[in-house]
């Protein structure tokens, strides 16, 4: 894609670009950014892999039935992409499509990240954002009250973004970027509200996650075969933590309401087809009863696993006292799994890796955190499904992939937190934006910043 003009390049191949790289005069030619190359299946797909954490999570590889993938190779292809971008280019802040966690790897060059927290009034505020009319004028940070974090990747280091979090990314010097987007079982919550503000949104098919809704029926006959097991196991381990417990009433909610969807039975890859095809694999007839089921066995289990937990009475000894307690076993289901709180990586203090806000995903179930207080597992209240939010639909006319911004110079304010606890701010800002829009010629730094551009 050409940043300048915001048109896609016709009938360029890899070998195109590749020459464009090598013999290309910096300050004189386009300034191109490509960041959409999905290479499942392809050679270069033999040399790279995703973080073995990642493969763990992934609902493509744990959930999606492997029989689809064999026969007609039939899935979302969004694991693995190759990011190729000039010294110069900017994507816009944006939220992964379909709520999905990424995995962010570069090859060679550096990245700049600026990253946003996923609350709910950033998210309001990010959606109010998509829906203006003046979105190509207003640089997104400057609407948010609360922190902002930068993030540098160098060569050679891995990033992880969780679901939700709001992102722009500016790149410094060339470089090569191999990257994925992936779907897991401990933020189902955050996944499918993002799905619904795409939906609000109206974002078009070709930027969303493909068979989001499909993959998220065979997501509950995967938890419903766990809930089985567990229920019926007697020795009170279990497969589910609480983190999954806590998001599958959200996806019942969901479930309930795409059941209804119309479409071809036959056709491998409808809704209906997988809603159906979902229900067979646990041995039901209709998606409908497998919605009932989970619920069900939902409901029973949790009651469960609260009996569980208070027949359980977990004593810190003294130093004298310590070789009196008796040996807690595997089996315990609060050792087992990681079922106490965690924390809140949208609300606590960031440090300039994110690594402590990334424990549902990092986290092995045999991990435990004990909380020494209380060990008494407290209900989720259901939240629906359809947010109560007035609808703000955005035009036809402004339904179109987001602006790409060329940025000379990428810094900003932006709050970060030292070792220590104290707040400092950067004391460089953004200079020199060149603001680029769709089948227009670009206005010039001047008309930008008289117009306010930058607070």
């Amino acid at each position: 894609m050409d940043v300048e003009s915001q048109t896609e390049l016709i009938d360029w191949t890899m070998e195109d670009l590749v020459n464009y790289f090598e013999t290309r005069e910096v300050g004189t030619d386009k300034i191109l950014n490509q960041i959409s190359l999905e290479f499942t299946g392809t050679p270069l797909h033999e040399a790279v892999r995703s973080p073995s954490i990642v493969r763990e999570l992934d609902w493509i590889d744990n959930v999606w039935p492997k029989s689809l993938k064999k026969n007609n190779g039939l899935h979302p292809k969004v694991q693995y992409y190759c990011l190729t971008s000039t010294a110069g280019c900017f994507t816009d802040f944006h939220v992964d499509f379909g709520g999905t966690s990424v995995w962010y790897h570069v090859l060679s060059g550096r990245k700049s990240f600026i990253i946003i927290p996923p609350t709910d009034k950033n998210l309001e505020k990010y959606e109010e954002w998509l829906c203006a009319p003046n979105q190509d004028s207003t640089y997104f940070p400057n609407l948010i009250d609360g922190e902002i974090l930068k993030i540098d990747i160098q060569a050679g280091q891995t990033l992880l973004i969780p679901s939700g979090f709001i992102h722009g990314v500016y790149t410094p010097v060339d470089s090569i970027v191999f990257g994925g987007n992936f779907l897991h079982s401990f933020d189902i919550e955050k996944q499918i509200q993002i799905h619904c503000l795409e939906t609000r949104t109206r974002v078009p098919k070709t930027f969303r996650f493909p068979y989001f809704v499909q993959l998220m029926f065979y997501a509950g006959s995967h938890f419903l075969k766990a809930m089985r097991e567990d229920y019926e196991n007697d020795d009170n381990g279990f497969n589910l933590s609480q983190h999954e417990m806590n998001g599958i009433p959200h996806l019942i909610s969901a479930l309930s309401q795409w059941s209804s969807s119309g479409g071809d039975a036959h056709r491998p890859g409808s809704i209906c087809h997988a809603s159906l095809h979902a229900a067979k694999m646990v041995g039901l007839l209709k998606p409908e009863f497998m919605i009932s089921e989970l619920k069900k066995y939902h409901d029973a289990l949790t009651e469960k696993i609260n009996v569980s937990s208070r027949r359980i009475k977990i004593t810190i000894p003294t130093t004298s006292q310590k070789s009196k307690v008796p040996k807690i076993g595997l089996k315990n289901p609060l050792i087992k799994k990681e079922i106490y709180e965690q924390p809140n990586y949208v609300t606590e203090s960031y440090n300039t890796t994110l690594s402590s806000k990334l424990a549902p995903l990092l986290k092995k179930a045999k991990n435990v955190k004990t909380n020494r207080k209380s060990h008494h597992f407290e209900e989720e209240e259901w939240v629906p499904y359809v947010s109560k939010k007035k609808n703000t639909f955005v035009s036809k006319e402004t339904t179109k992939p987001r602006n790409i911004l060329h940025i000379s110079h990428w810094n900003k304010h932006v709050s970060t937190t030292t070792p220590g606890g104290e707040k400092k701010l950067s004391d460089t800002v953004c200079k020199k934006i060149i603001v680029r829009k769709r089948g227009t010629c670009a206005k010039t730094v001047k008309e930008r910043l008289e117009g306010k551009f930058l607070k």
